[in-house]
């Protein structure tokens, strides 16, 4: 009886019917307590159910996955895509505990308002408890994914989710204790450096022809396959500085250069993401050790040259300078942003996922905002002043403000920094005079 029930919820499931299969799956579940595929089909189910949905009811499912996938693997630990269910479980409600950290009696708004003035903030959670929740569930996932593909080498789900995790700056990777007595795939085990490298030519292909966010993606793939590869690293690194992606790029150039220390390329890669996120001066001292291994280094010459440039300005100067430049790559995409909204079923900004909008369409945006852009609605933690819904320009207004040159920048952060400093603002750089405005003043 169970086997026939249960071929009627793998139809339904089949046609996308994920909350009837789950039901079906739940009465031959009933018909047969001990079968783990049976659970482990119900967490797929919970997984693809949640992913629609909002608050309570989609936490309720993201537990009943995880409940699910834990069973199953209690039932059949030599199943491997028993295993792979929980990780994927596990891995959404992770993510979900820290997108709703906000509602928790800890949240911390002003360590959250803080972050975002922050060139390179060491915190994108501010709510410990949600913290302490998310990292358990991460910690599961990842000894999930590697018992799994220490079973089946083929579950590709497997080997994204251990990729997410790995590019998780807040995830801590799982010490030897944590798999038990079970066997574990381990990052050498896994690495298919064929795979990998099919995924890394789609990927400069991509790239070459400037298509970044389809590159980005390739990268992503052949890490999953080879994620001890510098190259990899750093090639998608450079992907997400030219998205804008500072952070991201970051953590891609910190790991290459980590990966192999002698290569300076890495070096340039971890000063171009400095530049981006306004560090200049650390920018500079990445190009300077790269330079010391190699010297000669086109890219390199040019980062130290601009870089120079940036560190001669007072730090003030260079902090709003910083500023105006992301609001200047802001400029002529805001449009996207207002039509995404302005579109979305309901006409409200709750029922648009903000976090995939910025990532998607403002990929600087998500950058500056980690967890997406809060306080619309109701929504977390507040957004900075002139964000709102109301301040969203219209497409006529974008129209009319294209980006500024940045010599032009330039001068309005020293005029900036003056207006606000008076007679102590400071000097400008050696070799530099400012110029003589038409009504004969000077100006920045």
């Amino acid at each position: 009886m169970a086997a026939s029930t249960k071929a009627e919820a793998d139809a339904l499931f089949r046609k996308a019917k994920y909350g009837e299969a789950a039901t079906k799956y739940g009465l031959a579940i009933k018909q047969d307590p001990e079968n783990e595929k049976l659970y482990g089909n119900r967490a797929a189910c919970c997984e693809k159910l949640a992913a629609s949905l909002w608050g309570p009811e989609k936490v309720g499912w993201l537990q009943c996955g995880v409940t699910d996938g834990r069973k199953a693997t209690t039932l059949a630990p030599a199943w491997g895509k028993g295993h792979a269910r929980l990780a994927s479980a596990c891995l959404s409600l992770a993510a979900h505990v820290v997108d709703c950290a906000w509602e928790r009696d800890d949240y911390d708004e002003v360590g959250a308002a803080r972050s975002m003035t922050q060139k390179t903030p060491g915190e994108t959670c501010f709510s410990k408890s949600a913290r302490d929740e998310a990292a358990a569930y991460k910690l599961e996932s990842e000894v999930a994914c590697r018992r799994a593909l220490a079973l089946d080498g083929s579950l590709s789900t497997c080997r994204a989710n251990l990729a997410k995790l790995a590019d998780d700056p807040s995830h801590r990777p799982a010490p030897p204790e944590a798999f038990g007595d079970l066997p574990y795939a381990t990052d050498a085990a896994l690495r298919d450096e064929t795979a990998a490298q099919a995924h890394k030519a789609e990927g400069d292909a991509a790239y070459g022809a400037k298509k970044y966010d389809e590159a980005e993606r390739h990268y992503t793939l052949a890490l999953a396959e080879d994620a001890a590869d510098a190259k990899l690293h750093a090639n998608r690194s450079a992907c997400r500085a030219q998205l804008h992606s500072y952070r991201g790029a970051l953590r891609d150039a910190e790991t290459a250069a980590r990966l192999d220390p002698a290569w300076a390329k890495a070096r340039c890669r971890v000063g171009q993401a400095l530049w981006g996120l306004g560090d200049y001066a650390a920018a500079e001292a990445a190009a300077d050790a790269g330079l010391a291994l190699d010297g000669e280094l086109p890219a390199l010459r040019s980062l130290k040259k601009k870089c120079a440039r940036e560190t001669s300005e007072d730090p003030a100067v260079q902090a709003e300078l910083h500023r105006l430049r992301v609001d200047n790559r802001a400029r002529g995409g805001a449009e996207a942003v207002a039509r995404a909204l302005n579109e979305a079923p309901g006409a409200g900004p709750q029922m648009v996922d903000i976090e995939k909008l910025l990532k998607n369409v403002r990929p600087d945006l998500a950058d500056a905002f980690p967890g997406g852009l809060p306080g619309m609605g109701g929504m977390p933690g507040g957004m900075p002043p002139g964000m709102g819904l109301d301040n969203i320009k219209t497409a006529a207004e974008m129209q009319s403000e294209p980006q500024v040159p940045d010599a032009e920048l330039r001068k309005l952060a020293r005029a900036n920094v003056r207006a606000r400093m008076g007679d102590a603002a400071p000097p400008l750089p050696p070799g530099e005079v400012r110029e003589v405005g038409a009504d004969g003043a000077f100006e920045a």
